[in-house]
Formats: C-alpha cells, sequence, structure tokens
C-alpha cells in the first residue's frame, strides 16, 4: 500500500485521487487509434507511439520491422 510505501514522505510528491470516465467519442477514438497501430505493426511500420520513447533509436534497430 502506499502508506507503507517509499514514496509516502518523499518532500516532492503530491498525491491526488484519480477516477476515469470514457465518453462514447472517446472510446471510438481510442479503439480507431488502437486499430490503426495494428496496422502500422501488421505492414511493418514503426508504431507512432515511439514519438516519445527515451531509446527510440536502440528500439527501431533491433525491432522485427528494421530488417523489412
Amino acid at each position: 500500500s502506499f502508506a507503507q510505501g517509499p514514496l509516502k514522505d518523499a518532500p516532492n510528491l503530491i498525491c491526488t485521487p484519480h477516477t476515469a470516465w470514457y465518453s462514447e467519442q472517446a472510446s471510438l477514438e481510442m479503439r480507431e487509434a488502437a486499430a490503426t497501430e495494428i496496422r502500422r505493426a501488421i505492414t511493418g511500420r514503426i508504431p507512432e507511439s515511439l514519438r516519445n520513447c527515451v531509446n527510440k533509436e536502440f528500439f527501431v534497430t533491433t525491432a522485427p520491422w528494421s530488417v523489412i
């Protein structure tokens, strides 16, 4: 539990409660985005989500699609 964890006394940490809810439109957009990424993977293209990848160069050179 958080109360017994190492972060409970961190002076630079603010914990807030979180709840999430998705609208029908958000749910549709999420499914479309997932389908797009699946199509990218199936056709051997690099996932769009790699735009924020810390070690993108390593990932791209060792990924299965790097030899396609």
